[in-house]
């Protein structure tokens, strides 16, 4: 299964949660598409991978294979990220920061 095209009916989800699995895809605009088209109204959406950035990565992190798949190399920007979450529809966005990792 391909988290860009969920095998399941529209608005017929209450709950999605997401443990870095939307870092893996290149089509993050998709992936949020797709969460909106499924969740039901009032539904909800949990992101505990790390979903953005908040600061840029060094030079080269973006194509190494082996950070694409440890999930550091795949986030986008913050911005970008609930850019994306606004423009599949979503609302009430409330994207927090861990405060152990913030600091790195």
């Amino acid at each position: 299964m391909k988290i860009e095209h969920l095998p399941v009916a529209d608005n017929s989800v209450d709950v999605i949660i997401s443990n870095c699995v939307i870092n893996l895809s290149p089509a993050k605009p998709q992936v949020w598409r797709e969460m909106a088209r499924v969740l039901k109204p009032d539904g909800r959406v949990a992101v505990s991978d790390m979903a953005s950035l908040l600061k840029p990565l060094p030079p080269g992190s973006a194509q190494d294979c082996r950070a694409l798949v440890g999930c550091v190399a795949g986030p986008g920007a913050r911005s970008d990220t609930e850019r994306m979450a606004r423009e599949a529809g979503l609302t009430d966005i409330v994207l927090k920061t861990n405060p152990d990792t913030s600091r790195r």
